[in-house]
This record gives C-alpha cells, structure tokens and sequence, in this order.
C-alpha cells in the first residue's frame, strides 16, 4: 500500500492532450515541457519514468482527449513543473493543456465522511 502512495506522488496528469495515430507520447510530452521548462529536450526525457494514456470516466462524458500520465524519476521535477503550471498556462495544437496532480485517496473519502455518517 505504502508503495502505491509513493508511486502515485509522483506522477502528474496532463488534459486536453490531442491523440493522433502514430505519436510518441514520450517525445510528444517532452516538447510541450521544454517550453515550460527551459531545458533540452534529452534532460527531460531522462525525468520521465513511465509516460502514458488513461482513460477517465471525466474524459468519455466531456469527449476529451484520454489523460496523460507522466511518473517521474525524481518527485522534485513533478514539483517543479507543477508550480510552473499554475501560474502560466501551457498550449499545445491551440488547446489548453490542464496539468492536475493526484489527491490521496484519503482526502477524497474524506469529502463523503459525512453522508456516511448520515446513512448509517
């Protein structure tokens, strides 16, 4: 469990991503983060461990793009590009692009605490 909290810190979700037939997701994400970033395009994908698409029931009934995933190597760069993001907004292909970052599954049961006081 313990592992599973670890691993869900540092990762970052990315909205509005446009999916085309023979991308390469990897390559895809670096260009958009050398731009927020202002590094070269090697270091960034050095950062990336794990890059790839999910889909969301949020994505199926807005007819979004699927979300992208990025797990990082180093939880300080999904820091960094977080704050990055929240304060300049990033565009790809004329859409903009909303980085989200994951919440604990204790903060989200925690927002239905008390209807399950009620109910019981």
């Amino acid at each position: 469990v313990y592992l599973e909290m670890d691993k869900a810190a540092a990762y970052l979700r990315f909205q509005n991503i446009v999916e085309s037939r023979e991308e390469d997701l990897e390559q895809v994400m670096a260009e958009i983060l050398v731009g927020l970033l202002e590094k070269d395009k090697d270091d960034i994908l050095r950062e990336f461990d794990e890059v790839y698409r999910v889909s969301t029931n949020y994505a199926r009934r807005h007819k979004c793009p699927r979300e992208v995933h990025i797990q990082f190597a180093r939880r300080s760069v999904r820091d960094i590009i977080y704050k990055i993001a929240r304060e300049e907004s990033i565009m790809y292909k004329s859409k903009e692009v909303l980085v989200l970052k994951q919440r604990r599954v204790r903060e989200q049961r925690r927002d239905y605490k008390f209807l399950a006081a009620c109910l019981n």
